[in-house]
């Protein structure tokens, strides 16, 4: 439900990640819980979309070969249509 972005897309760009107070115990889209581990970090990225722009929290994770992936924070700031 979240927004999640790859340890990698991270390090990569040379993004600075923030520690969470708390650590984040997360499950896939599956129901399986993530290989990863614990959600330790996130980072905050401005998000583009159309003509708004917005700040959005994303979650460190290991996404294997996806960069990012928008959640319900993102879906419910921009409120795409969609068909």
């Amino acid at each position: 439900m979240e927004n999640f972005i790859d340890y990698r897309t991270v390090v990569k760009a040379w993004l600075g990640a923030m520690k969470l107070p708390q650590q984040w115990k997360i499950f896939n889209v599956d129901g399986t819980e993530n290989q990863a581990g614990l959600i330790t970090h996130c980072i905050h990225l401005y998000i583009k979309y159309g003509n708004q722009q917005k700040r959005a929290k994303f979650f460190v994770t290991n996404l294997g070969k996806e960069q990012a992936i928008l959640g319900y924070p993102w879906l419910e700031e921009f409120n795409p249509e969609i068909n």
